[in-house]
């Protein structure tokens, strides 16, 4: 497990830098923009801030934002699922337990998962 927050840490410092400050500013866009419109903030405003679609009130933006936000997600989840491979082949055949290490690899990612999507949910809360 140490492993491989290791290499979260390092892929978030080479490859997910420019990327977050992307969504930090994307995500801080669509906040201001919630909350200059002079509609009252309620739940159904609310929803497509946090990344949930609901088809009744459905907008190029919001649109956009969750698309962003799958493809974000979807580009994480395969930089860090291919890191080995990518850059130390020869020590994947050496591993004692692959299931074991791409189970603590799924866990780690799991738990980033979670605490992201609550960084989302609670800061525009």
């Amino acid at each position: 497990m140490k492993y491989q927050l290791n290499v979260f840490l390092h892929l978030l410092k080479k490859k997910y830098f420019k990327l977050s400050l992307v969504f930090v500013l994307f995500f801080s866009c669509m906040i201001l923009i919630t909350y200059i419109n002079p509609v009252e903030v309620d739940l159904e405003v609310f929803k497509p801030l946090v990344g949930v679609i609901s088809l009744e009130n459905f907008s190029f933006v919001d649109y956009l934002w969750f698309m962003f936000q799958l493809f974000f997600t979807i580009y994480l989840s395969y930089v860090f699922f291919s890191y080995e491979e990518n850059n130390s082949k020869e020590f994947l055949v050496l591993r004692k337990n692959y299931l074991y290490f791409m189970l603590s690899k799924l866990v780690l990612f799991l738990i980033f998962i979670i605490i992201f999507r609550l960084l989302i949910f609670f800061i525009p809360y």
